[in-house]
């Protein structure tokens, strides 16, 4: 059973449920963005689950994910901190540098709806989506006392990804397990998804979103509502 606590700390409502090998994640909606989404089961097949002796501990996918854990404590911890412009333009960048954002887009809208968008529609959202992903992540951490990351090693996943698995530390709290699934792109390894506590998937919880505020609003709305979301994380 996990632990409403441990959810509310990292801005997420919590959803019950168990994973095995190979299996899609069965989810209900998560996040409480205000986009007010019904349940939808997530198409993500890849495994969490693992017994240390098979974990790599380090490699190239490893230092994906090292390159954005210590880019984040590094922005939002900064002595000197940037004002919001600054802050968003570092952290819009370095999650550029290390997130497969167009493959991230397409699979949280679902490929069948992304690829029967126009190509103007899909330059919209994916410019939406962007600043929407750098909000949202950097919203779980920003108010964190003295965090950090600690990366434990990789294992193999499906289709020649890896998935990175880490713990988020903060003093006198339990570590919360983030897990990065990654892939191979022309530009080096990026990641795909974020799973907390090892089973919940964020680009299946932001499907669930999308899928509603599509319905209910159309792509027009559905854009809005992004923005609306990203503007109110960045200002605070």
């Amino acid at each position: 059973m996990f632990s409403t606590a441990l959810f509310r700390r990292m801005g997420l409502c919590p959803v019950r449920f168990r994973i095995r090998r190979g299996m899609p994640f069965a989810l209900a909606l998560a996040v409480g963005l205000s986009f007010g989404a019904t349940p939808l089961a997530a198409q993500t097949n890849t495994s969490n689950t693992t017994t240390p002796a098979t974990l790599s501990e380090s490699g190239p996918e490893t230092a994906v994910v090292l390159e954005l854990q210590d880019g984040l404590v590094g922005i939002l911890t900064d002595p000197q901190p940037m004002d919001t412009v600054a802050r968003s333009a570092a952290l819009t960048e370095l999650m550029q540098s290390t997130f497969d954002i167009n493959a991230m887009g397409a699979v949280a809208v679902g490929r069948v709806t992304y690829r029967g968008w126009t190509d103007e529609q899909r330059a919209a959202f994916l410019t939406a989506f962007a600043r929407f992903m750098v909000a949202t992540h950097a919203s779980r951490f920003e108010d964190a006392q003295n965090p950090d990351f600690e990366v434990e090693g990789s294992e193999d996943a499906r289709s020649g990804r890896k998935v990175v698995h880490s713990r988020y530390l903060q003093a006198d709290k339990p570590p919360v397990s983030i897990d990065y699934l990654v892939q191979m792109t022309p530009d080096g390894w990026r990641v795909l998804d974020v799973y907390l506590d090892e089973t919940v998937s964020l680009l299946a919880l932001h499907r669930a979103e999308f899928t509603s505020v599509l319905r209910s609003k159309g792509f027009e709305g559905f854009i809005a509502a992004m923005n609306a979301k990203s503007d109110e994380l960045t200002q605070g």
